[in-house]
């Protein structure tokens, strides 16, 4: 089907970049043209099966609560425990609109976000972490960039995977990314300490993977861990 003039919408995202975008009416808008001067008439689109749409380049977030299980049968009680994650989960939800971040869904003690600026997925994370420091309850975060597969709402494929892996390895308070996700932010406000090469589970080639922090803030080395592989 062709669509002679779609819903498009223009903006300059926080990358510098003129960026054209489709909103679908459900999930993330589709990313369309980098050229403002196109009219409506000009953007004639073919589309396709949910599996198939394309997102293009997006930076996918995991957070996760540390401790989840524990947390849960030291407070004893069930219904204050969900209250607990849904106020996380109220936290997450506004950081990520004050970011122009696509909550894609809560994991119970988690959250699956994607962003079209790499800077703008790091500052969110950050300042997620900087939410969390005065709470009993601490978080982890891991992201990997890519072109993700759209389907009913969800997202799936390499990238998300690499990004839950990523996530899995962090301690409480980090925030950690790829080598991928470092070269993208690149002159950006962030520092990145590296946190060495690791095999992860479904991946062939290891994974060089950095601890970021913003700009001349102070950081803290963690022991070294022996990263040799993760299941």
């Amino acid at each position: 089907m062709k669509l002679a003039r779609p819903n498009v919408r223009f903006t300059t995202s926080t990358d510098g970049v003129d960026i054209g975008f489709w909103d679908i009416g459900s999930g993330p808008p589709l990313l369309l043209a980098q050229n403002r001067s196109l009219s409506h008439a000009e953007l004639e689109w073919t589309v396709q099966p949910d599996r198939e749409r394309g997102q293009g380049l997006l930076t996918v977030v995991f957070t996760d609560v540390v401790s989840s299980t524990q947390i849960l049968d030291r407070q004893g009680d069930v219904d204050e425990g969900r209250r607990t994650f849904r106020e996380i989960e109220d936290l997450i939800s506004d950081l990520c609109s004050r970011h122009n971040g696509h909550l894609v869904k809560n994991l119970g003690d988690g959250s699956l976000i994607t962003f079209m600026s790499t800077r703008r997925a790091i500052a969110f994370s950050l300042d997620l972490q900087d939410r969390m420091v005065s709470r009993p309850i601490k978080m982890r975060v891991g992201m990997a960039a890519g072109e993700p597969i759209q389907e009913k709402g969800d997202i799936h494929g390499a990238v998300v995977v690499l990004a839950s892996r990523i996530a899995d390895l962090g301690d409480a308070g980090e925030v950690l990314v790829p080598d991928s996700v470092r070269q993208l932010a690149v002159g950006k406000e962030f520092d990145f300490q590296p946190r060495g090469e690791i095999f992860l589970k479904g991946f062939e080639e290891a994974q060089r993977v950095w601890a970021a922090t913003r700009s001349n803030q102070p950081t803290s080395m963690p022991q070294q861990r022996v990263m040799g592989s993760s299941e």
